[in-house]
Order: C-alpha cells, then sequence, then structure tokens
C-alpha cells in the first residue's frame, strides 16, 4: 500500500510539473509574441542610455528585409543621452515592434557627428 501511495505521489507530482512548466511556455509565447509599444521601446532605450524619459522625434514603422518581413520601428528620440563620457542629444534607433531585438543605435550631436554607435542595445545598468 505504501509503494502505491508513494507512486501515485510521484505521478501527482509530475503532473503538477508537466502543468506548471506547461502554463510558462505559454505565459512566456504570449510576452515574446505580443506587441510591444512603440514608448515602451522608446523609454527603455532612453533609460539604457540614462535617460528614461525621452521625447520621440519621429517612429517610421517599416517590416524586416528577409523572407520573415517582421513589423519594425526606425525611431528618433531626444534629450541627454549618456554613455560612458560622451553625451547626446539624439539617439536613433530600430526595433522590432514586438521588443524583442533593438539594433543599430546611434547617439548623435547632429546628423553629421555621430559619437557611439552600437550594433544592439547593451545591458542597461
Amino acid at each position: 500500500m505504501r509503494i502505491v501511495r508513494r507512486l501515485s505521489r510521484w505521478k501527482l507530482l509530475a503532473l503538477v510539473a508537466v502543468v506548471t512548466i506547461a502554463a510558462g511556455s505559454v505565459t512566456a509565447y504570449a510576452l515574446l509574441h505580443r506587441n510591444t509599444s512603440p514608448s515602451e521601446l522608446a523609454h527603455h532605450v532612453g533609460a539604457t542610455y540614462d535617460d528614461p524619459n525621452p521625447q520621440i522625434v519621429s517612429i517610421h514603422q517599416d517590416v524586416t528585409d528577409g523572407p520573415s518581413h517582421q513589423r519594425m520601428y526606425i525611431f528618433k528620440i531626444q534629450r541627454t543621452f549618456h554613455k560612458g563620457n560622451l553625451h547626446a542629444p539624439t539617439v536613433i534607433f530600430s526595433a522590432l515592434a514586438n521588443g524583442r531585438q533593438i539594433w543599430a543605435i546611434l547617439g548623435e550631436v547632429d546628423p553629421k557627428n555621430v559619437i557611439w554607435h552600437d550594433d544592439k542595445l547593451p545591458s542597461s545598468s
């Protein structure tokens, strides 16, 4: 009888584990595949460069190259951004609409004076 109870407990624990993992996978899928608002993306990039409240100057909606044609944005934001000792009033960047990737981040003083270029968004400090 004890063996049956132990076996049943293990089956119950296994079932709970499978259900928990499945629920987590559904949640992770939903988070990864939801669209992130342009404002959220701009604030995230601004915060990474020490200004969590950037002014959105322009947003151009487009699709990525290649067969996937994912929705994306090209942003221009302004305020006071920092990368180490570098200071830029304008940051331009590209981002997937779902927020999973942000790339080609340019810090510039003016259109002819780019002072930093990051291929991808660095980790927030």
